[in-house]
């Protein structure tokens, strides 16, 4: 029996209750079931044929099929007008190589569109504007030339018209870019929140989006600047393509004419302790050394003695000996040396790179962990 018609309600409550649901429903459309996602892990809805593996990429939250046979195959039926797949990341080197097969799809028995993973977004439109009622959907890998392998993570369908949004991502230091995050909003919910990005090419895709002219678009990598764009216009039936977005680095991640001390290779010191530091001053002066910290509206800022050890200087590079003052509050500093010279003249900028500490631990352990796609 369920809650309400197990309560003791009188029917006026139990009307304004019902009335409720309907106007909030009615208020926030994204509320409304508009799409069906399927796994493609779903064994109930998707059926193998070949060798197919589940596949948790670098630990993932989100897992896949993965398959390097030709002509492995998954099958799946839906009811509606619309289909899109979404593909699984490409893995980065380290991790072997990346999806370099192609995916044959047919729907109903005819062939539809080849997709080929390593040039296409990772979330695209197969199918829109279907028959009502019930399609079979092949989806069969195949060898592109001598290349293979492809990744799946699902399926989205839809019963009437939807939109879909297509653009390319780059940034500062773009061969360290590799994941993406798009959080979609129309007003205050959350439509779509995925990884988005293919890092081969940049190209990001969202498909299957209810039509609507109030969507906004957020896309967040770990060490850039988040990127908000709006408003978007999504239109029944067509694909929109976006201009193309280019993210900038924050500043507290980029590391300027240093060798050491850098983020996750600090200098662990006490008040009154010296540390090295290393960096490219070319024949430049060397003005001053300075440690910043900032704590919300608060900035902390020092100037620290140093000397330099003629010693160590090599080409390039020049390195200093820094004390630190006695009363330094603890915390974890931005390090600077500015120096001057000509067209050398500038700061030198290592960030989160001197941790000030009131003690030292027995027995330390520094851990450095993080992945966009966990």
């Amino acid at each position: 029996m369920s809650p309400l018609t197990g309560s003791r309600l009188s029917g006026c409550r139990q009307l304004f209750l019902l009335a409720s649901l309907w106007t909030t429903a009615v208020a926030n459309p994204a509320t409304v079931k508009a799409s069906e996602w399927i796994s493609a892990l779903d064994e109930k809805r998707v059926m193998r044929t070949g060798d197919w593996a589940p596949d948790r990429f670098r630990f993932a939250e989100v897992a896949s099929l993965r398959t390097s046979e030709n002509r492995a195959r998954l099958v799946l039926s839906f009811e509606g007008t619309g289909f899109s797949i979404r593909l699984g990341g490409h893995n980065v080197p380290a991790y072997g190589p990346p999806n370099l097969g192609r995916l044959d799809i047919s729907i109903d028995g005819h062939f539809a569109r080849t997709i080929r993973p390593m040039g296409t977004p990772r979330e695209l439109v197969v199918a829109e504007g279907l028959e009502k009622g019930r399609h079979e959907i092949r989806i069969t890998h195949r060898p592109n030339g001598e290349k293979s392998g492809c990744r799946i993570e699902g399926f989205r369908t839809w019963k009437k018209p939807h939109g879909h949004l297509n653009f390319r991502l780059s940034g500062d230091q773009n061969a360290f870019l590799v994941d993406a995050r798009a959080v979609l909003s129309r007003g205050k919910t959350v439509v779509r929140n995925v990884l988005v990005r293919n890092w081969l090419t940049g190209q990001c895709g969202l498909a299957g989006l209810p039509p609507g002219d109030d969507y906004s678009l957020a896309l967040e990598a770990n060490g850039w600047s988040t990127e908000t764009i709006k408003p978007i216009k999504i239109m029944a039936g067509k694909t929109r393509w976006r201009q193309p977005v280019y993210m900038q680095r924050r500043a507290e991640t980029v590391i300027h004419r240093f060798r050491f001390p850098r983020l996750n290779q600090q200098a662990i010191r006490r008040p009154g302790e010296t540390f090295r530091a290393r960096f490219l001053g070319f024949d430049a002066k060397i003005d001053s050394v300075r440690l910043v910290r900032t704590v919300g509206p608060a900035v902390i800022s020092r100037k620290v003695e140093f000397q330099e050890d003629i010693a160590a200087k090599y080409y390039y590079d020049r390195e200093v000996v820094a004390t630190l003052p006695d009363d330094m509050p603890p915390g974890l500093y931005d390090l600077f040396v500015n120096v001057t010279g000509g067209r050398r003249t500038g700061s030198c900028r290592s960030p989160r790179s001197v941790h000030v500490v009131t003690a030292y631990p027995r027995d330390p352990v520094l851990v450095t962990f993080g992945h966009l796609d966990t």
